[in-house]
């Protein structure tokens, strides 16, 4: 696709940013991790001794929850 054909898209196809629930659910984890005094590696530590499967959630991971660029599946929601 050509620069001019990306240009005219309308404006529901182009990417767009963070909603404002993907915002208001990644303030909340922030703020329960705050509360509990960990940081985002513990979480991440802990997530995996928490996962049956031994996954766990990453660090990266988090820091996408916390600042809204990504979400949490319902199986990440569990662990946390």
């Amino acid at each position: 696709m050509s620069k001019q054909e990306a240009s005219t898209k309308p404006a529901e196809h182009q990417a767009q940013g963070p909603s404002t629930q993907d915002q208001e659910a990644g303030q909340r984890i922030r703020a329960a991790r705050e509360a509990l005094n960990l940081t985002q590696s513990a979480v991440s530590t802990r997530s995996r001794m928490a996962d049956e499967e031994g996954k766990g959630i990453s660090r990266t991971a988090l820091v996408g929850y916390e600042n809204g660029s990504s979400r949490p599946g319902l199986r990440e929601v569990r662990l946390l």
